[in-house]
């Protein structure tokens, strides 16, 4: 004998769950919640992009560090009207030159962002003024020359380097002679 519903080994249990109106409330309430929060925490918020812009060029810096060590070469890095880019000294021509370096070629900012860069003047024990780094810069218009030399020494231009947008804390990026990167040394202090 086989046991159905209702019948005395089984019992009517009544249905437990929820009915699909339900199902789909709860749905459509997760997405909006999730739209809100995801509206809240926008990419496009001026102090995430600067913190973010600030990253990549701090990671930008100790690449290009790492490969002037490692490839021997002389890179510079110079600020452009919306953003920075990476230059090789070309011992042959003598002149600084666009970097082939996919990881180095001209980064565009957002519009809202800026990027100041600030060559420190570098002092001597003594407390004389050090010799400036000869960077020969040609006697053609718009010929290129950077604001900071990262060298294959390891060593570099003394630097502070800054990425703002209006209204938003700024990021401070300072570079020693030595080729050390601190983040944010003394909020932001002058050179």
């Amino acid at each position: 004998m086989t046991a159905s519903r209702g019948s005395p080994a089984f019992p009517a249990i009544p249905s437990r769950g929820f009915t699909l109106i339900e199902v789909l409330l709860v749905v459509l309430l997760i997405g909006i919640v999730s739209g809100l929060v995801l509206m809240a925490a926008s990419p496009s918020d001026p102090a995430r992009l600067v913190v973010g812009e600030a990253d990549r060029l701090e990671e930008a810096i100790s690449l290009a560090q790492d490969t002037a060590v490692s490839d021997n070469l002389q890179i510079g890095l110079t600020s452009t009207d919306d953003g920075y880019t990476f230059l090789e000294y070309d011992d042959a021509s003598q002149q600084w030159m666009p970097s082939p370096n996919e990881a180095f070629r001209d980064y565009h900012m957002p519009a809202e962002i800026r990027v100041e860069i600030t060559p420190a003047e570098v002092r001597r024990e003594n407390g004389a003024p050090a010799p400036a780094i000869p960077v020969k810069d040609g006697d053609k218009k718009g010929t290129l020359k950077p604001q900071v030399l990262l060298l294959s020494s390891g060593e570099s231009t003394p630097a502070q380097i800054r990425v703002s947008a209006d209204k938003v804390p700024t990021e401070v990026l300072q570079l020693d002679d030595i080729g050390n990167l601190k983040r944010n040394p003394e909020a932001g202090a002058k050179p």
